[in-house]
């Protein structure tokens, strides 16, 4: 498998230099698969090629979309914003012959996350087109079953920590309705879009994901002020609270990073989960499901502060 390669910048980028990396990305083609007994065309197949390279056989059916045209519409929200916010646009993008991941950072919140999401699209056959920025049901939590939530992947400025934060679209005490209905509105389009019928007119509504995620910031830093504000002084307490909500298997390491945190608070343990995540040298799956799981402990801590015994300050 080709290893990945990275273009990313930590400064202020113009839009142009951003759609110069898209444009660069490897393009792709398909062509017949001929059996080799008589020369003949497979039906229903095709070969699929990243910059004339075989990266996977597919249906017909299959709907190539090329990396600049699965990015792009994103390119196209980016545009519409005010020229300040522009400039707090920070891009990730990585690729293999077969797949490509883009990171978009759109803005920054509390306590210096700069937060954003990520599109991911193959050539290969062997994943949808994804936009990973959507509207949530709480189907598998034991409260809030009905309520939506946001998730936004996130960069901590001063320890570089990766992280997780699930934004409740339902808690008034960090967003009011009428916001709730504008980020809903806007963020309708985005899913998972399948290689299938028509791609490209699915992907229109993408380019305001871009709007969705800036007027995120003030619900999410709300969050990050009320974590700030819920002391855990006791040691005792935040090893209950990672033994239940992480895992007995990283507490350790977790809790050594608290005891040299001075900010003794959710906020600050939830940054010795990320931190432990982000800087050990855990499998990218080992990762993702540590980062997933401070995003439930964060949440559910400072929406039912009585099961931990904190007292939470809106």
């Amino acid at each position: 498998m080709t290893q990945p390669t990275t273009i990313s910048t930590t400064m202020p980028m113009a839009i142009e230099r951003l759609r110069q990396a898209v444009t660069q990305l490897p393009l792709v083609s398909w062509t017949p698969i001929y059996r080799g007994d008589n020369n003949q065309p497979i039906k229903g197949k095709k070969l699929m090629l990243s910059d004339g390279q075989p990266v996977g056989i597919v249906s017909k059916k299959y709907k190539e979309v090329q990396h600049y045209e699965a990015f792009g519409k994103i390119l196209d929200g980016i545009e519409k914003l005010d020229d300040t916010q522009k400039t707090k646009i920070k891009y990730t993008i990585t690729n293999n012959k077969a797949m490509a991941w883009m990171g978009v950072m759109v803005n920054q919140a509390g306590d210096g996350i700069n937060y954003g999401f990520r599109a991911i699209n193959s050539y290969d056959g062997k994943s949808a087109l994804r936009y990973d920025m959507k509207v949530n049901n709480n189907v598998r939590r034991t409260f809030w079953k009905t309520e939506k939530y946001v998730t936004l992947w996130g960069v901590r400025e001063i320890c570089n920590n990766g992280m997780k934060v699930n934004v409740p679209l339902e808690w008034d005490l960090i967003i009011t309705p009428e916001e709730k209905l504008i980020v809903e509105n806007l963020l309708k389009q985005s899913k998972r879009i399948l290689h299938m019928k028509d791609p490209h007119k699915e992907i229109e509504g993408i380019q305001y994901l871009v709007e969705a995620m800036v007027l995120l910031e003030k619900p999410l830093t709300k969050m990050v002020n009320m974590a700030k504000a819920a002391k855990i002084e006791n040691l005792d307490k935040a090893k209950q609270l990672i033994t239940k909500y992480i895992g007995r298997k990283t507490a350790e390491h977790i809790i050594d990073s608290y005891t040299n945190d001075p900010d003794k608070s959710l906020w600050g343990l939830y940054n010795s989960v990320t931190f432990t995540a982000t800087h050990r040298t855990y499998t990218k799956g080992t990762m993702e499901k540590l980062l997933d799981k401070s995003a439930v402990m964060l949440e559910t801590c400072l929406r039912k502060p009585e099961e931990i015994n904190i007292e939470v300050v809106a």
